[in-house]
């Protein structure tokens, strides 16, 4: 068995995104919001030939395979503060992420029916956070 070369063609293009910004109320009192995108697409196209020598007969196979793949991540952070004293300070946080994956195959060889693998894959997760910090300070005895 002989493998000949494999060819390979893509393209692809990148997406990157970040912003956030805080606004002050008061000097004690501020709000912020964060976001990170990561947005990808990519194609791919592979094809390749095989030699198959039986000793009396060579047979020729050719088999292409056109991949399309896409990933989308997001991440998105709001916070809140306040700070009522010195020792007193009161803290909101909010964050999302969300990602998704999709990964679709088409496979064609010559006396075969053509295949279509799919891939999927999501996740998103959402936590909040509040946070009061505090000090106490020794009490004053009278007598």
């Amino acid at each position: 068995m002989k493998n000949d070369p494999t060819s390979y063609a893509g393209s692809g293009d990148n997406s990157l995104v970040f912003a956030g910004i805080n606004y002050a109320f008061t000097p004690k009192s501020v709000v912020g919001v964060q976001y990170s995108g990561d947005f990808s697409k990519t194609g791919i196209d592979l094809q390749t030939s095989h030699k198959y020598n039986h000793g009396f007969a060579t047979d020729l196979t050719d088999k292409q395979c056109d991949m399309a793949l896409r990933s989308d991540h997001q991440n998105i952070s709001a916070s809140y503060s306040w700070q009522r004293t010195d020792d007193s300070r009161l803290l909101l946080i909010y964050d999302r992420a969300y990602s998704w994956q999709t990964n679709r195959q088409d496979i064609y060889e010559p006396g075969l029916t053509p295949q279509t693998i799919d891939y999927f894959n999501d996740y998103e997760i959402s936590t909040a956070t509040a946070k009061y910090n505090f000090a106490t300070h020794g009490w004053e005895h009278k007598s």
